[in-house]
Formats: C-alpha cells, sequence, structure tokens
C-alpha cells in the first residue's frame, strides 16, 4: 500500500509538473507573440492518477474530481487563447493583403 501512495504522489507531482510547463510556454508565448507550434510537452497523467486514486485512495476522489475539473477548465482557457491568437494572426494577414492591394 506504501508503494501505491508513493506512486500517486508521484503522478500528482507529474499532474502539477505538466500544468506548470503548459503554462510556462503560454506565458512565453504570450511574451514573445510566437504562434509557431507548441513543443512537445510532457502528457498530463489524468488517468493514471484517477486508477490509483479510485483503487488505493477513494477518499480523495471528490478533491481529484475537483483538480480534474479545473484542470479542463484551464484547457479551455488555453484553448480559447490559442485560438483568439490565430484570429489576430489572420487579421494581421488580411490588414496586409488589403494594404498592398490598396498600394498597387
Amino acid at each position: 500500500m506504501l508503494e501505491k501512495m508513493e506512486e500517486i504522489h508521484e503522478s500528482l507531482s507529474d499532474y502539477k509538473h505538466s500544468y506548470k510547463m503548459l503554462t510556462a510556454e503560454m506565458l512565453k508565448r504570450f511574451a514573445s507573440e510566437e504562434s509557431e507550434e507548441f513543443p512537445e510537452l510532457q502528457p498530463i497523467p489524468s488517468e493514471k492518477l484517477r486508477m490509483l486514486v479510485a483503487f488505493y485512495a477513494p477518499e480523495l476522489n471528490d478533491s481529484f474530481n475537483d483538480v480534474k475539473k479545473n484542470g479542463e477548465l484551464y484547457g479551455e482557457l488555453i484553448g480559447d487563447h490559442l485560438l483568439r491568437e490565430s484570429n489576430k494572426d489572420e487579421q494581421k494577414r488580411s490588414i496586409g493583403f488589403s494594404f498592398i492591394n490598396q498600394v498597387r
């Protein structure tokens, strides 16, 4: 049982690290206005953590569900931000194209 609790702790640490890396990447992009593809990030181990909690620490299920909900919300915010950024790039290209056509 102690081994499984250690595994839950490791998975939770990986989970937290994944979100920190995602946040760092988003802040970097925001500061530099990069719009290239995302680099390969460590996957968020939510399924493994859910399984471990369900089997070995069911008293944590409610807390894990809260964490998972917040993670999904965070993912939606990231997705919305990326969509807004890609729309800005399209608008910039469109404005540039309109300007070039007016000059000709």
